[in-house]
């Protein structure tokens, strides 16, 4: 198993379209392995093993492996600290995974705290925390760790170019597009690196062209699922399908819109990635509100509001967020949105789902 995962974490580093391949091939294997490793109080291999393939799930989530993972913040106390924040490193990864932003950022960081500097894994538990702290509307927290990913010669440079993506969608979720048009410019040759094997390029694209030319933004959506579709990187596949569907709400094209999301929402609530079904609900209830379905707007809007791991409301979308509010309000009255409300309460993220496809196949 060890040579599979060095294997493997070879192959991931490089972007290779392989990687996948691997890890997809060795998945029972590896959960096998954890599993056992574990139980048997083999902190060592556990965390060796673990910090080794979390990276790899961002690309291609799978819930029983990451449910392993997470099970690694069992290490004692008094293993040495190195081997702690291994296994730290990997439950972190694995709580981020499962969208629980809070956890994963209050374990990566005592991971920091304890990988030796120069463990060749210690740039995983930063680039988790550029993701967390995406999530968690932190964005200098990010730029910070971004910067210092693309500064350090170890970090493999594929990874820094998807750290500095990170940063530049920061800025762009902030209302900052001059300059996340420029640090990508900056940085030209290194995500030229990855351009032609990962999607997040231009879904990085996608995204800053969104508001001044929705077309092209489209098209690079497009590109971002069918490379990331191609290379078997599930992750970036839905986020890119997200993207696709926001502006398809935004200009209008209501049908289209309708039926990408309910695609997405299926796809997604399988792949068990609930902040990004929940950014997706947000968007399910604006097109639903041009729908005729306020109520149901409301009910996806409030049970959002009640999920933990709903990924913060961005202050570039807040405006977008208190409007969309004040017109279901206008439409149901306070009843109406109070009785939302007490329906969201008995809801869970499952439902949600079912509920929001449900109103989208009606009203689309």
């Amino acid at each position: 198993m060890t040579v599979h995962a060095d294997r493997f974490h070879a192959l991931q580093h490089s972007r290779a379209p392989e990687a996948v391949g691997v890890l997809r091939a060795e998945l029972a294997n590896l959960r096998d392995v954890l599993s056992w490793t574990v139980d048997d109080g083999r902190w060592a291999d556990a965390g060796r093993l673990g910090a080794t393939v979390a990276f790899g799930l961002i690309d291609y989530p799978d819930l029983g492996l990451i449910g392993q993972l997470s099970r690694l913040a069992e290490v004692p106390g008094d293993v040495e600290p190195a081997v702690r924040g291994r296994c730290l490193l990997a439950a972190g990864a694995a709580h981020w995974l499962q969208g629980d932003v809070a956890t994963a950022e209050r374990i990566l960081t005592a991971a920091g705290g304890l990988v030796p500097a120069d463990d060749p894994q210690r740039w995983v538990a930063r680039y988790f925390l550029v993701v967390t702290h995406m999530f968690a509307g932190a964005p200098e927290a990010v730029h910070a760790d971004a910067r210092a990913l693309v500064a350090d010669p170890a970090t493999p440079r594929g990874s820094a170019a998807g750290a500095l993506c990170c940063s530049v969608l920061t800025h762009v979720f902030t209302g900052q597009q001059a300059a996340a048009a420029s640090l990508l410019a900056a940085h030209a040759d290194l995500v030229a690196r990855i351009e032609d094997r990962d999607g997040i390029v231009a879904y990085t694209r996608g995204e800053l062209a969104a508001a001044a030319d929705p077309e092209r933004a489209l098209a690079e959506f497009t590109r971002a699922y069918d490379l990331s579709d191609g290379q078997g990187h599930r992750y970036m596949r839905e986020v890119a399908l997200i993207g696709h569907t926001a502006v398809l709400i935004r200009l209008g094209r209501g049908r289209e819109a309708a039926e990408s999301s309910r695609r997405s929402l299926s796809s997604l609530r399988s792949s068990g990635m609930w902040p990004q079904v929940w950014t997706m609900l947000r968007l399910a209830a604006e097109l639903l509100v041009t729908l005729g379905e306020a109520r149901v707007a409301a009910v996806l809007l409030a049970a959002g509001e009640r999920d933990p791991l709903a990924p913060a409301v961005l202050p570039p979308d807040q405006r977008r967020h208190d409007e969309l509010w004040r017109v279901i309000e206008a439409r149901l009255g306070p009843d109406g949105v109070t009785a939302a409300r007490a329906e969201a309460a008995g809801i869970d993220r499952p439902g949600a789902v079912d509920q929001a496809i449900k109103a989208l196949a009606s009203a689309g």
